[in-house]
């Protein structure tokens, strides 16, 4: 069995997103992303020398770290 490292290793490179592409994208600053990153808060993997992302890690990270609205303006 590979482990998750091996992997995403073996995807290839189009399948990542850069921190500057995911950082717009989350309408974030790049330099939030590295921070998660290198707090191994975020799923990032480092790909020709760079960080990068897996979509649908990004997906399933968002997924387990959402919290919902609550209040009076929750639900709108």
């Amino acid at each position: 069995m590979k482990n998750t490292t091996e992997a995403h290793a073996e995807q290839p490179t189009d399948a990542f997103i850069s921190a500057s592409a995911l950082a717009e994208h989350l309408s974030i600053p790049p330099s939030c992303l590295r921070e998660l990153a290198d707090e191994n808060s975020f799923p990032p993997i480092v790909a020709q020398g760079e960080i990068r992302f897996i979509p649908a890690d990004v997906t399933a990270w968002l997924n387990d770290h959402r919290v919902e609205a609550s209040g009076p303006s929750a639900g709108r």
